[in-house]
């Protein structure tokens, strides 16, 4: 009888765990090859440091958000993290940057390098992501950096300043912060750029398809403010999930032509491998049958979560050249996980019944 008792518990306990995924109570569960050195539970997110041969990454709940080299070397780790040099194409005498989002820290440390005439301010949620860079990602004290912990719009419509480029890298593949994707963020960042002012996002997204959906909609709120949105994908697989960095320009003063020029005659890092991606600039044809179905985002209506859904358990990786996967991401919501536990009721049943029969 008490084996019994046991099996139908297991039985019923399989059933509810199918019925209400384990995302739900358990989140999700991350292992990360390598040595984690520092991991914390912060306010925002679950956050690991992690030592793999050359690399340190550090990763928010369970993805990867920055990495460099153990080395010394200062060089970008990840391709879309280079594309935030395109500003200078746009803007090559700016002066006055702002970066939405921490992280790693890897592109302000770049712009710092790159830029010596440049001052930078980060604006971070996170004060443990911040004390972070500081600790592991050799984040030092620097007159031309400071470091803001306070939610980005926050910061912003409490700022009168004016910035030649706004860098938005707070977005991430399953989580976008509505609030930062609305038309009314994006006119206060259009408020906040100086004349011929620039800005480059990076969101996770492919360029076809439902998992288009999100980037779509970034577009197409852009669009309805700035004269001009340009998409570079990391990736020339327009149906990939990957890093697409948005461009979005105040003020239309150089011409499409001219940029290759500009980029030739320049001494920026990456330069050739920016070149590449002009070459590849991918834009939407502004037709019904592309963004008709996608909503300009505001503050009263911005199905983010909705719009972001479909990419969620799609395969991405940052660091798409060297195809560097760290990180092995289990989510309870997904078809194989669904099916591994289908079957372990069928086996709870069977195992079940028999015993029922021969008892």
């Amino acid at each position: 009888m008490g084996v019994r008792r046991i099996g139908k518990a297991l039985f019923i306990i399989t059933l509810i765990t199918i019925t209400f995924p384990l995302s739900g109570v358990l989140q999700n569960l991350y292992v990360h090859a390598g040595n984690v050195i520092y991991e914390k539970e912060t306010f925002y997110n679950h956050l690991d440091v992690v030592d793999r041969d050359s690399l340190r990454t550090l990763y928010l709940n369970g993805l990867p958000h920055g990495a460099m080299y153990l080395n010394g070397s200062n060089n970008l780790v990840f391709p879309y993290t280079r594309l935030f040099h395109l500003a200078y194409a746009f803007n090559p005498n700016f002066k006055e940057v702002l970066f939405v989002g921490g992280g790693s820290f890897s592109g302000p440390k770049s712009f710092l390098e790159s830029y010596p005439h440049v001052r930078i301010d980060v604006v971070e949620i996170d004060s443990d992501v911040i004390r972070v860079a500081q600790e592991y990602f050799n984040i030092k004290p620097n007159s031309r950096l400071q470091i803001f912990n306070d939610d980005a719009r926050n910061f912003l419509r409490n700022s009168e300043k004016k910035y030649d480029v706004i860098v938005l890298d707070a977005y991430s593949k399953t989580y976008i912060p509505f609030h930062l994707m609305t038309k009314e963020f994006f006119f206060l960042l259009y408020d906040r750029l100086a004349p011929n002012g620039v800005i480059v996002s990076n969101i996770i997204a492919s360029l076809v398809g439902d998992t288009s959906n999100i980037l779509r909609a970034q577009y197409k709120t852009l669009q309805s403010l700035f004269p001009k949105v340009y998409l570079f994908p990391v990736s020339s697989e327009i149906s990939r999930v990957q890093n697409v960095m948005v461009v979005a320009l105040k003020e239309i003063l150089i011409r499409e032509e001219e940029l290759n020029s500009l980029l030739s005659n320049s001494n920026i890092p990456y330069r050739n491998e920016l070149k590449k991606y002009l070459n590849n600039v991918y834009q939407f044809q502004h037709t019904a049958a592309n963004l008709e179905d996608i909503p300009i985002l505001t503050d009263d209506y911005a199905p983010v979560e909705n719009l972001i859904n479909p990419i969620t358990g799609k395969p991405y990786s940052p660091q798409d050249e060297a195809n560097m996967n760290q990180s092995l991401e289990i989510n309870y919501n997904s078809p194989i996980a669904f099916s591994i536990l289908i079957s372990v009721a069928l086996v709870w049943g069977i195992n079940l019944f028999e015993y029922s029969k021969r008892n």
